[in-house]
């Protein structure tokens, strides 16, 4: 939105506040609020927050199959309690799993067939920033466990890995209720929930393929080990990329993507069995890669 400045005496600029932002924290005449400066950037903060507490109620099936994504969802849109109603008992211990990917979530009631959900922390916007960079940064760290596991044929590191990918998950459902429950411009929040949806696909693609190597006691061969390197150097370029938009580092980026698409098809057309299926996860993660090119330019 745009607001025309005014002139109040010799020196003195004077902007209006949005009514609907004054409504919201009950910003009265009279009151102080804060005003930094980040960036270039003025951020005026009320000192007050929006006292209405989101909630929802849920009923819940023992074996129903979306249980957690149902939590997920609620968490990721910024709800702060959920009631949950059970048709049949279900144990404590299964939804304190179900809490370990979300960060602030507690249970806080426990009645037969009945459990009460709240988040006893706040969110931040100041915390999605380093948040992101923590998903870039755990991101890269596991393309290269898994290509330091797959050197050594170290298939007890695969199992370990998926460890990893559930802090992975914490953080991302972490960043989206940040943006969905602080952010108001609904561009950004698009764009931002797309940027950490393709991270959040990469990390489960990686754990996939860690679960087949594992299970299926997989050796690659140097001609995907090679590959593979090269897939993790462009990552890293990509994550340079998303903080530093140079458009001549994009070509070059774009250029290195496209030739390796063409390179692990044709090492596709080569490769048959356990082999190929390493070569599918890699032109997966290749092509959220692309999605997440394609969205910062």
């Amino acid at each position: 939105m745009k607001r025309k400045v005014s002139k109040i005496g010799p020196a003195t600029l004077m902007v209006s506040l949005p009514s609907k932002w004054v409504k919201k924290y009950g910003v009265k005449k009279g009151d102080e609020v804060e005003i930094n400066e980040t960036k270039g950037n003025i951020v005026i903060s009320s000192g007050k927050s929006n006292q209405e507490i989101k909630k929802a109620s849920l009923v819940i099936e023992k074996k129903d199959y979306f249980f957690k994504r149902m939590l997920i969802w609620h968490y990721k849109q910024g709800y702060d309690e959920l009631e949950l109603h059970f048709k049949d008992e279900l144990p404590i211990s299964t939804i304190k799993e179900k809490l370990d990917e979300l960060l602030g979530f507690e249970i806080v009631e426990v009645k037969q067939n009945y459990c009460k959900l709240r988040c006893i922390s706040t969110v931040k916007e100041d915390e999605f920033e380093p948040m992101l960079k923590r998903i870039f940064i755990l991101t890269s760290s596991m393309l290269k466990d898994t290509m330091l596991a797959i050197e050594k044929n170290d298939f007890e590191k695969f199992h370990e890995l998926s460890v990893l990918e559930k802090t992975h998950d914490k953080l991302t459902n972490f960043c989206q209720r940040i943006i969905n429950t602080v952010y108001e411009n609904r561009e950004m929040i698009a764009y931002q929930n797309f940027i950490i949806d393709m991270l959040e696909q990469i990390a489960d693609q990686l754990d996939d393929m860690c679960k087949r190597i594992h299970a299926g006691k997989i050796k690659t061969n140097e001609d995907i080990k090679y590959y593979f390197n090269v897939l993790i150097e462009l990552f890293d370029e990509l994550n340079i990329l998303y903080y530093n938009r140079r458009h001549d580092k994009l070509l070059a980026f774009r250029t290195k993507r496209l030739e390796l698409f063409d390179d692990l098809f044709a090492l596709l057309e080569k490769n048959s069995g356990k082999q190929s299926i390493i070569i599918h996860y890699l032109l997966n993660i290749l092509e959220l890669m692309m999605h997440i090119e394609t969205a910062v330019y």
